[in-house]
């Protein structure tokens, strides 16, 4: 394992890995929970609960509805806070221990967050989705091989678990892992095709496959789907597979003219 030196990205790639990080981390907090959640406590203001929380510091259901409170106010840094002390008094829980690895995140804790999903996957080995995030954590910060590890890890625990289908094939891509690569962008994008970014790794994997004819028919019919799309982004992987196909004699007479 490397050491997680995270590297500097566009502030959009942080984002949209932040926002993937929350989103699927409340997905798995509401699947750990294992009871009926108190409907009272989940639509509570934050002052309400705060004051509630005053009165009974060691109550954890009412610190983790008040951190999901002040996080749904923008107030991300009291619900780090708030929720960092009740997984403190909680150390074994998967719940709690989901909800700081996400308003970790949310903070820019990047080593942290890893940390803590490291424990959750230690705490439950079963389960998919640490390995899942991990795997996102690693991608997004070009740790590549890192990544691999943890999305294979994820999918032999359940091959039904979700992820994001472009990070695990530009890893399969960075191994080797061409042919692999290019069945997971081909079913994305059966079921996806207005999406951009598994195009630029189809090109990649295409390209090394020497599957030129392949690319550019998906190429082009992305480019026929709409009128209005990043016209540049396409045409150069198009012209990606035209420098990188295999020069004949026809194609060498026909550059001379």
């Amino acid at each position: 394992m490397s050491d997680l030196e995270i590297s500097r990205r566009p502030a959009w790639v942080w984002a949209a890995g932040i926002i993937g990080t929350l989103a699927a981390g409340i997905i798995i907090t509401f699947l750990c929970s294992g009871s009926s959640l108190p409907g009272q406590m989940v639509s509570a203001p934050a002052g309400d609960l705060e004051a509630r929380y005053a009165r009974h510091p060691l109550d954890n259901e009412v610190g983790f509805y008040f951190a999901n409170a002040l996080m749904r106010d923008g107030d991300k840094d009291r619900a780090y806070k708030v929720i960092a002390d009740v997984a403190k008094r909680n150390p074994q829980s998967t719940r709690y221990l989901s909800q700081l690895a996400n308003y970790a995140a949310a903070n820019g804790r990047a080593r942290e967050t890893t940390e803590v999903y490291r424990r959750i996957a230690a705490l439950d080995p079963a389960d998919a989705h640490p390995h899942v995030e991990l795997a996102h954590i690693f991608t997004e910060a070009g740790l590549l091989s890192d990544g691999l590890d943890e999305y294979d890890r994820a999918l032999n625990l359940n091959p039904k678990v979700i992820y994001d289908p472009a990070l695990y094939a530009e890893c399969l891509i960075h191994a080797g892992r061409n042919e692999e690569a290019w069945r997971q962008l081909v079913y994305t994008l059966e079921h996806t095709p207005l999406q951009q970014t598994p195009y630029a790794l189809l090109t990649s994997a295409g390209i090394k496959l020497g599957k030129f004819d392949d690319v550019e028919v998906w190429l082009t019919r992305r480019m026929n789907m709409e009128q209005e799309y990043p016209a540049n982004l396409y045409q150069y992987s198009l012209a990606r597979v035209a420098m990188a196909r295999p020069k004949t004699a026809a194609s060498r007479k026909a550059a001379e003219f």
